[in-house]
């Protein structure tokens, strides 16, 4: 039942990026050179790159998430042991996009954050509204109706 919405790209993790040659002093973000020049060093299609994190203005390097065009390109850069950027060489390995769903943490439920939620607080415990602590033993999660907490990270 699955459809792919956009382009499929294949990432991998690049660390030891010189902050200083790929960052875009206005935005902050990869500059728009950094990606042609990381392309054109290595033979490869760069359809995107961001960071992994936010770097630190006081490191000189850091590590961002490359996505190329092709499976072969992935691999290329995984297999290579002369991968660069600027002169300099890189770390290349395999990155796992680990996204969540998003969940609010005020009534428990997903879709939206705790900021811009209009239902009442629900307890992480026993799914229940209007109070932020109890001593249940019986465990109520509000999405699934399973024995477990919201919290629990398998639900």
């Amino acid at each position: 039942g699955a459809r792919l919405v956009g382009p499929k790209w294949h990432a991998v993790k690049v660390d030891w990026i010189e902050v200083l040659l790929a960052m875009d002093n206005n935005s902050g973000k990869v500059s728009k050179s950094a990606i042609e020049r990381f392309g054109v060093e290595n033979r490869v299609e760069v359809c995107t790159m961001r960071w992994l994190g936010r770097p630190r203005p006081s490191r000189q390097h850091a590590s961002v998430v490359v996505k190329v065009a092709t499976k072969e390109d992935a691999e290329k850069l995984l297999k290579s042991d002369g991968v660069t950027f600027g002169g300099g060489g890189l770390i290349i390995t395999p990155f796992k996009e680990r996204r969540t769903p998003v969940a609010c943490f005020k009534c428990r439920r997903f879709g939206h954050r705790a900021r811009d939620c209009m239902r009442p607080e629900t307890y992480d415990m026993c799914g229940q509204e209007g109070h932020l602590q109890c001593e249940t033993v019986n465990l109520h999660y509000v999405n699934c109706q399973g024995p477990h907490r919201a919290s629990h990270r398998r639900c």
